[in-house]
């Protein structure tokens, strides 16, 4: 085996030298990490609430599209379980030009569907139904169980924040 040689300096650096190396650390921490442009915590934390407000809006906007759009679906007082992969349904009745994405679509249902109005459908009801308000498909056992296991969780999530946050008298 061959030893690497050790590095060593033989003679200390010039104060230039020293002085120019110096300068060049300190410009590029300072072209990497830009202190002065970049926001506080608080302003970092104010910008990622206004971020999910604004995407709560875009999603609350395309569930309400949905409610006006497919009445015989949609209800958000009498829900009715919706058929498998209803929003593939959806998007072949989406033009190009729309205002509505896939993106919000999908997570317009997903909201919709975590709703526990929603849950309690599934628990109770018997069929799925497509876009025309019309029975497609039986829900199974499997998908009983667990929309009874989310409502469970979601429950006891509220129930656990009241209790939490009691007001004192």
């Amino acid at each position: 085996m061959s030893e690497r040689p050790k590095l060593t300096l033989k003679k200390p650096l010039s104060l230039a030298k020293e002085a120019q190396i110096h300068q060049m650390v300190k410009d590029s921490k300072k072209g990497t990490v830009q202190e002065k442009n970049k926001p506080s915590l608080k302003e970092q934390k104010k910008m990622e609430h206004q971020a999910k407000l604004k995407k709560s809006e875009e999603i609350k906007a395309a569930v309400q599209w949905l409610l006006i759009t497919y009445p015989e679906c949609f209800n958000q007082k009498y829900s009715k379980p919706l058929k498998l992969k209803i929003e593939e349904d959806i998007f072949k009745d989406l033009s190009s030009d729309h205002k509505v994405t896939k993106m919000k679509i999908r997570q317009a249902i997903t909201y919709y569907t975590k709703n526990t109005h929603y849950l309690k459908a599934v628990m109770k009801g018997t069929h799925r139904f497509d876009l025309k308000g019309q029975e497609v498909e039986e829900i199974t056992p499997q998908h009983k169980a667990y929309a009874q296991e989310r409502l469970h969780l979601i429950t006891r999530a509220i129930e656990a924040k009241k209790r939490k946050v009691k007001p004192q008298n």
